[in-house]
């Protein structure tokens, strides 16, 4: 399978084998991040990675609220999915493609200031499809949010 240019720098040691040590630096992470333009265009930031998976961070911008002020669903989705589909590429070196079928996601409570903080874990990698879930918090550490998404590996 052919990838673009830039994943050539991104070659990580699976996540299934990852040693304390042997993570990818949090900006390592953010650097591969900043080549998705939609990514980028919602600001998702890198603040956590982990032998599971990835933390993630979105700032409440004017251009991100909906029309009641407060953070638009579609940037929670946006996030949850972010976390599971970037825990999935580096656990497979930045080298398997993958794709979005199946997403729950649970709201709990409004982002009316701040940021939304999203940690996905990896629940299970098959030969086809793999698991992830999301939870999705508030500055204040309450919980916001929960997702569980499922994606085609390519």
């Amino acid at each position: 399978m052919l990838l673009p240019p830039h994943y050539e720098k991104f070659v990580l040691t699976p996540a299934k084998l990852y040693n304390e040590g042997d993570l990818p630096t949090r900006a390592e992470v953010q650097t591969f991040v900043d080549t998705l333009p939609f990514n980028s265009l919602i600001g998702v930031r890198v603040t956590g990675v982990y032998r599971d998976g990835v933390r993630l961070e979105c700032q409440l911008r004017e251009e991100l609220k909906n029309a009641l002020g407060t953070l638009h669903g579609g940037v929670y989705a946006s996030l949850a999915d972010a976390a599971v589909g970037i825990s999935i590429v580096s656990h497979f070196e930045f080298k398997r493609k993958a794709t979005t079928v199946e997403m729950k996601l649970n709201y709990f409570l409004p982002i009316t200031e701040g940021k939304l903080i999203a940690r996905g874990k990896l629940l299970r990698i098959g030969s086809s499809l793999a698991v992830g879930s999301v939870e999705m918090f508030n500055n204040k550490k309450q919980l916001a949010g929960a997702a569980l998404i499922t994606y085609k590996l390519l």
